[in-house]
């Protein structure tokens, strides 16, 4: 990272990221888009404010 050997790989993921609409959260403001952390699990966003939301993902997974 310091030396920004991965740089360029890091941009594109990071761009992908920010233009699927199923990572999309809901803003404070009561808009939507990427932000980061996110955490997903089956293509999707993943509400880390339920807090069972671990036991979900593992479960979905199973």
């Amino acid at each position: 990272m310091r030396n920004n050997t991965y740089g360029k790989q890091i941009q594109q993921n990071l761009t992908t990221a920010e233009q699927d609409q199923n990572l999309w959260q809901q803003n404070q403001d009561g808009s939507k888009g990427f932000g980061t952390p996110t955490i997903a699990a089956g293509g999707k966003a993943v509400s880390v404010a339920d807090p069972n939301w671990l036991d979900k993902v593992l479960a979905a997974a199973s």
